[in-house]
């Protein structure tokens, strides 16, 4: 199933984490280098936003390990199990109606 995470409703405050981020982004990019998370490749994020950028570095950090993020860890556990609960019941209706399909095809034989 594919869902469209635009619509998904989550009590994240956006603007916060994109401030958190750019008020970061230059000691980030100060600190790690442009490489792969092993050192061993430079790394410019395949976005074609080049070296000298925040997601050149995406190897070497992360935003849930930073103070202040622990509203994002909890919308990100909210909608894993939103999204894993509409999977299950989708998962047993499809199962009931490929059942219920079977059924009639063999009555019908």
């Amino acid at each position: 199933m594919i869902y469209d995470l635009k619509r998904y409703k989550t009590n994240i405050d956006i603007l916060y984490f994109k401030n958190k981020i750019l008020k970061n982004e230059k000691k980030i990019i100060q600190k790690y280098p442009a490489k792969s998370w092993d050192l061993t490749e430079d790394f410019d994020g395949a976005t074609g936003l080049g070296y000298n950028s925040l997601t050149a570095r995406s190897p070497h950090f992360n935003v849930l390990n930073w103070w202040g993020v622990s509203s994002l860890k909890k919308e990100i556990k909210k909608s894993y199990f939103d999204i894993n609960t509409i999977d299950e019941k989708v998962f047993k209706n499809f199962e009931q109606a490929k059942n219920k399909f079977n059924q009639i095809v063999k009555e019908g034989e």
